[in-house]
């Protein structure tokens, strides 16, 4: 559970060794792994999709407020 009110999130993909993985940081420097690596097959992978959403694990219901995003691509130079 994370109880910041801000928090970072990163995507690193690294298509040639086929290790992507998701991540998440309370600072921005220190980012921690979301889950295990995963695969972006050719014919699979769409793409990732940004979106931002409330998840409840204890019961129905819940919600989440955003009140800012911002999207940094480091795409090839």
């Amino acid at each position: 559970m994370i109880s910041n009110k801000t928090i970072y999130l990163k995507l690193k993909l690294d298509f040639i060794q086929q290790k992507n993985h998701f991540f998440h940081s309370t600072d921005n420097k220190n980012f921690k792994a979301i889950g295990p690596d995963f695969n972006a097959e050719f014919g699979y992978w769409k793409g990732s999709r940004i979106a931002l959403f409330s998840y409840n694990e204890l019961n129905d219901g819940g919600s989440a407020a955003f009140n800012f995003f911002h999207y940094n691509y480091d795409g090839p130079k």
